[in-house]
């Protein structure tokens, strides 16, 4: 008798169409749908059931997240569940493969950039279902490789949140620190990493063993619901309206610095693919007469 493989389930999350990704695995999931003009065919919408998708401007794709969290069965209840973007993927083979554009960016932020998305390009980033069912089983917790902000002259988080995040306010952040030190003292250590050194795990992307994900979302949405009611976005700019979401990234860093520190669990961290063109294939025919009417000035 053979054991059964573990279920693995991705949510690559959308607000706006683009290149579908979608596979036994890789699961897409409509972000913002209680607020949307269009529900998106093919994938889930983070509306269904108990959801924050109506807080999708404050939260990002963390509405995406949520929903799974409270939804688990309607994904199967998978051994174990992960998140991406739709123009941000793991890569699951080795670096050397990919060329090198942005050099100083690539190495601060662990991207690898792609100008468009290719017909083997989910093959060549090693993200294929029968690949990930090899990789993911090895490990508790997979993530993207830690920001360098050093690379770019900037000390740590904090300055990198300041210059990196358009509209955005250093009290919020400070808040953030403050919350943590006084309800969660245990991650303490973690939040004088982030203050000091220019390292923390960036776009809330991670694929995480069962329990490990129940853990993290217990203690990242209530840090958010507590920041939630303490930060008025009234007058910031649209940009920064997604607080809550940056603000997920610093739960996310302290997070895996956490499980580190426990020395129990089997982490790996891999390289983001940053695709810039992610808009969907279109067929030759809609391809041909959209170039006639560019040529000729038709619009």
């Amino acid at each position: 008798m053979t054991n059964m493989a573990p279920l693995v389930k991705i949510l690559v999350s959308y607000h706006d169409k683009h290149h579908l990704f979608k596979s036994d695995i890789l699961t897409p999931i409509q972000t913002g749908c209680a607020l949307a003009a269009e529900r998106f065919e093919e994938m889930i919408q983070d509306d269904d059931g108990k959801n924050i998708s109506a807080e999708n401007p404050r939260y990002a794709e963390l509405s995406a997240q949520y929903w799974a969290w409270k939804n688990y069965q309607k994904l199967g209840n998978p051994d174990y569940i992960g998140f991406m973007h739709y123009r941000r993927h793991f890569i699951f083979n080795e670096p050397k493969k990919f060329p090198s554009y942005h050099p100083e960016l690539e190495q601060c932020y662990q991207l690898v950039y792609f100008h468009r998305i290719h017909k083997s390009y989910l093959k060549d980033i090693g993200l294929t279902d029968d690949n990930i069912l090899r990789m993911v089983p090895q490990y508790d917790c997979i993530c993207v490789k830690e920001a360098d902000f050093s690379k770019l002259g900037v000390q740590n988080s904090v300055e990198d949140y300041e210059k990196r995040i358009p509209g955005s306010r250093v009290k919020d952040l400070e808040l953030f620190f403050k919350l943590i030190e006084t309800d969660y003292p245990e991650y303490l250590p973690f939040v004088k990493r982030l203050q000091t050194t220019p390292y923390k795990y960036l776009y809330n992307m991670f694929i995480m063993r069962r329990e490990l994900f129940e853990r993290y979302n217990k203690f990242l949405f209530a840090v958010l619901e507590k920041l939630d009611k303490q930060i008025d976005t009234t007058h910031y700019i649209p940009n920064y309206k997604r607080v809550l979401g940056y603000l997920g990234e610093f739960c996310l860093s302290v997070f895996i610095n956490q499980l580190k520190s426990e020395q129990k669990w089997k982490i790996k961290e891999v390289l983001c693919a940053f695709c810039c063109d992610t808009k969907p294939k279109r067929s030759r025919i809609t391809r041909f007469f959209h170039k006639l009417f560019h040529k000729n000035n038709w619009a």
